[in-house]
C-alpha cells in the first residue's frame, strides 16, 4: 500500500513560486487570492499568527489532516535541499528518508555561544524561564533533554520538519500544551511586532528538546532561500556554522 504523503509549504503572501509536490497553506490575515488552503478552517488557532508565526499551521494540520500517513512543513521562501545539489529535494526523495529515518530537519548550526546565550542576546530571556519552569512542573522526564539543548552550541531552526502524522501529532500536543501554558504569563502588549513572535522562536528551541528526548534518528538537510520567485544560495548568517548533516550532535545523545 502506497504511504499517503503531503508536503506543506507555509505562506502569508500570495507567491508564484510553488515547487513541485508542495501544497500551499496560507495563514495570516492577507489576501488569499489563489484560494489555497487556510488555517483558519475547522480547529484553528489563526488568530495567533502574529505570536505564533508558522505554528497555526502546524496546529491546523494536528487537528485536522486526518489522511496523511507522512508530512512536511516547509516555508514559501525556505525549503529542504539536497547536500552538494543545487536543487530542492523531491517529493520522493523525502519520502525515502522518512521510511528511513523518524524525523528530517534542518542542518545544525553552531551559534558561537549556548543556545540559552543566543536567546538571552536576541530575545526575552524570561520567556525562555517560563519554559522551562513549565517543563520541571508537567514534563519533568524533558528537563535533562532541555538542559542539554540550553547549554549546547547547536540546534536546528526554522520550525521545518518532516516526520510520520503519528510523531508530528505527538510532537504538537507536547508542544502547544507548553506553549498554552506559558502564553498567560508572558506580557507581549509592548514588544514590537519581531519580539512578539515568541512562541514562534520558543518551539524553534524544542524542536530539539523533543528529538533528543524521544531518541528520534535524524536526517538533517540544508536549506535553499527563495529569491525573486528563484531558489538562491544556501542560508548563511555570519555565527552559523555547520555542524553535522547526518544526524544530531554527537554530544547530544
Amino acid at each position: 500500500m502506497n504511504s499517503k504523503f503531503s508536503m506543506y509549504m507555509i505562506t502569508h503572501k500570495n507567491v508564484d513560486f510553488i515547487p513541485s509536490g508542495r501544497t500551499p497553506l496560507f495563514v495570516g490575515k492577507g489576501n488569499n487570492e489563489h484560494n489555497w488552503l487556510r488555517d483558519n478552517l475547522n480547529d484553528n488557532i489563526a488568530q495567533k499568527n502574529p505570536n505564533y508565526c508558522e505554528l497555526t499551521a502546524f496546529y491546523y494540520l494536528w487537528k485536522n489532516d486526518k489522511t496523511d500517513d507522512y508530512i512536511s512543513i516547509e516555508h514559501y521562501r525556505r525549503f529542504f535541499k539536497e547536500w552538494y545539489n543545487p536543487t530542492l529535494i523531491s517529493k520522493e526523495k523525502m519520502l525515502d528518508y522518512l521510511k528511513e529515518y523518524d524525523i528530517v530537519t534542518t542542518q545544525y548550526y553552531n551559534f558561537g555561544e549556548t543556545v540559552e546565550e543566543y536567546y538571552k542576546e536576541h530575545h526575552i530571556g524570561d520567556d525562555m524561564v517560563k519554559v522551562k519552569e513549565v517543563i520541571e512542573d508537567k514534563y519533568p522526564e524533558y528537563l535533562s533533554a532541555f538542559n542539554i539543548v540550553m547549554n549546547n552550541r547547536y540546534s536546528a531552526a526554522c520550525n521545518m520538519i518532516a516526520t510520520s502524522k503519528k510523531k508530528f501529532d505527538a510532537y504538537c500536543k507536547w508542544l502547544f500544551d507548553i506553549l498554552f501554558s506559558i502564553e498567560p504569563k508572558i506580557d507581549i502588549e509592548n514588544r514590537d511586532a519581531y519580539q512578539k513572535r515568541v512562541f514562534g522562536f520558543l518551539s524553534e528551541r524544542l524542536q530539539n528538546v523533543w528529538i533528543i528526548q524521544n531518541r528520534l534518528t535524524v536526517k538533517s538537510l540544508p536549506v535553499y532561500l527563495v529569491q525573486d520567485s528563484k531558489t538562491s544560495s544556501l542560508i548563511s548568517t555570519a555565527k552559523l556554522e555547520l555542524k553535522n548533516h547526518r544526524g544530531v550532535p554527537k554530544e547530544w545523545y
